[in-house]
C-alpha cells in the first residue's frame, strides 16, 4: 500500500474486496503505538496520494472518486534519531509543498510540481527548469518551479477570455484554460458531446497564466474565481496563504455578494485546536502577502467546512450559507 496509495490500486483494475482488505490493514496500522511503527521507518519509503484532501483513500474506500489533479511522491521525514515514523501530508487544492526545499537539501529528493487530469490521459504539464534558469539566483530558481510547468510533447495549452479571445501568455493575464492535444479526450462515453470541443479545444475549467517560456500557473477553478469590480482573485492563493496561518486547522475563501463590485472575498476559517485567533488577526495576516484590494474583506469563523465524498470544500453550500453577509 505505501508504495502506489489505495487510490492508485483502486484505480488500476484491483478486486474490490481485496482493496478493502488492504485499505483496513493499513488503517490498523496506522493506529499502532509509535513504538510499534518506527522500525518500519525507512528513507525510501515513498507513498502517492490524491491530490483532493484530506482522506483520499477513505473515499476511494467508500466507493468516492477522487480528483487526480496533482499528484506528490514524497518520502517520511524523520523529527528526531530514532526517526519516528512522519506520515505525509495530503496537500490540498494547489499547494506547492512548504517542505520541498527540506526534501531536495536534505535527502536529494527532488519535488515535481505537475498537472494534468484524466481527460488528457492524464499529464498535462510538469515543471522542470530550462538552461537559462541554471544562471538565476537559488531563490529565483526554486520560485519558477512552484508553477504547474510547461507541456509535454504533443499537448498545447492555451488560455482565453469570457468572448473565447485568445490572451497574451505574459504571466500575467489570466485567462480560461484550454488545451489540445492527439490524446485529449474528444467526447464522453455514452454522451451526446457536441459542443465539448471548440476548433478542437479542450476547456478545462480551469483559470490560469502562461508565460512567455510557457510555464502554466493555475489560479483557480472557473466556478470558484471572484470576480470583483473587472478583476479576478484566485480563491486558492488567498487560501494558501490563510492555511498557512499557524492559528487555523483549515480556511476557505469564496466570492459573496458586494453592492459596489459585485463580489469580494469572505474568509471562512476553522481554528486550530485550543487557539482563538481574532478576525483582525488573520485579516492583518494578508498583508505584503498579496496587492490590498485582493485580500478578504471579512473573516467568519466555522466548526468545519463542508465537504463532498471525495474531501473537496462545498463552496456552493459556503456560498449559500453566507452570500448576502456583506450586504446587511
Amino acid at each position: 500500500f505505501g508504495t502506489y496509495g489505495l487510490a492508485y490500486v483502486a484505480n488500476h483494475g484491483v478486486d474490490f474486496a481485496l482493496r478493502d482488505r488492504l485499505f483496513q490493514r493499513f488503517v490498523d496500522f496506522t493506529e499502532r503505538p509509535d513504538e510499534e511503527k518506527q522500525p518500519f521507518n525507512r528513507g525510501d519509503i515513498w507513498f502517492q496520494r490524491g491530490w483532493t484532501p484530506p482522506n483520499t483513500e477513505r473515499a476511494v474506500a467508500a466507493g468516492g472518486q477522487p480528483d487526480f489533479k496533482e499528484c506528490f511522491f514524497i518520502a517520511p521525514e524523520p523529527l528526531d534519531p530514532i526517526g519516528a515514523l512522519v506520515y505525509p501530508q495530503v496537500y490540498s487544492e494547489n499547494v506547492w509543498p512548504n517542505d520541498a526545499d527540506t526534501f531536495r537539501d536534505t535527502y536529494g529528493v527532488d519535488t515535481v510540481h505537475a498537472w494534468g487530469m484524466s481527460e488528457m490521459s492524464p499529464l498535462g504539464s510538469a515543471n522542470h527548469p530550462l538552461a537559462k534558469h541554471a544562471k538565476l539566483p537559488l531563490e529565483q530558481q526554486r520560485k519558477i518551479r512552484e508553477n504547474q510547468g510547461r507541456p509535454p510533447f504533443g499537448v498545447q495549452l492555451k488560455i482565453v477570455d469570457d468572448n473565447g479571445k485568445d490572451m497574451p501568455e505574459d504571466g500575467k493575464a489570466q485567462g480560461d484554460l484550454l488545451v489540445r492535444g492527439h490524446w485529449v479526450l474528444d467526447s464522453y462515453f455514452r454522451q451526446d458531446d457536441d459542443g465539448l470541443l471548440a476548433d478542437g479545444w479542450f476547456a478545462t475549467g480551469d483559470v490560469a497564466t502562461l508565460d512567455p517560456d510557457g510555464y502554466l500557473t493555475i489560479k483557480d477553478r472557473s466556478k470558484d474565481i471572484i470576480k470583483s469590480g473587472g478583476e479576478w482573485i484566485s480563491s486558492v492563493e488567498l487560501e494558501n496563504i490563510a492555511v498557512s496561518h499557524p492559528k487555523l486547522a483549515n480556511a476557505a475563501v469564496i466570492g459573496v455578494a458586494h453592492p459596489k463590485w459585485d463580489e469580494r472575498p469572505l474568509l471562512v476559517a476553522v481554528k486550530a485546536e485550543g487557539e482563538s485567533p481574532s478576525e483582525e488577526e488573520l485579516l492583518a495576516w494578508y498583508d505584503g502577502k498579496i496587492a490590498k484590494w485582493q485580500g478578504p474583506d471579512k473573516g467568519v469563523f466555522v466548526d468545519a467546512v463542508p465537504v463532498g465524498a471525495t474531501g473537496k470544500v462545498l463552496k456552493r453550500e459556503l456560498k449559500t450559507q453566507f452570500n448576502d453577509v456583506l450586504t446587511v
